[in-house]
């Protein structure tokens, strides 16, 4: 996912820390997050689809971005704290 938003352009990574292991970068646990959510929500999306539920992703980043803005304000999250509410919802 987060190879989308580069593709798109959206989004660049420039690798500061290439003599570091990449295990003992601070960000690594955050990262591991990431990918653990992404695995989680692969796994719901795979069940919709088993059930016939209907997923309605958006149409392009700016309808991302658009239910991302109501998501917040639904949760009265930051969007910077939005991760992590994200993360205890889809882990219940």
């Amino acid at each position: 996912m987060l190879n989308e938003f580069g593709d798109i352009g959206k989004a660049q990574f420039i690798d500061l820390n290439k003599e570091e292991s990449p295990y003992s970068l601070p960000y690594t646990k955050q990262i591991k997050e990431c990918e653990d959510t992404e695995r989680k929500l692969s796994y719901l999306l795979s069940e919709s689809k088993k059930n016939l539920v209907d997923i309605n992703p958006p149409e392009n980043i700016d309808g991302f971005l658009r239910q991302l803005k109501i998501i917040s304000d639904t949760k009265r999250k930051a969007l910077n704290l939005l991760f992590e509410e994200i993360q205890k919802d889809i882990s219940k």
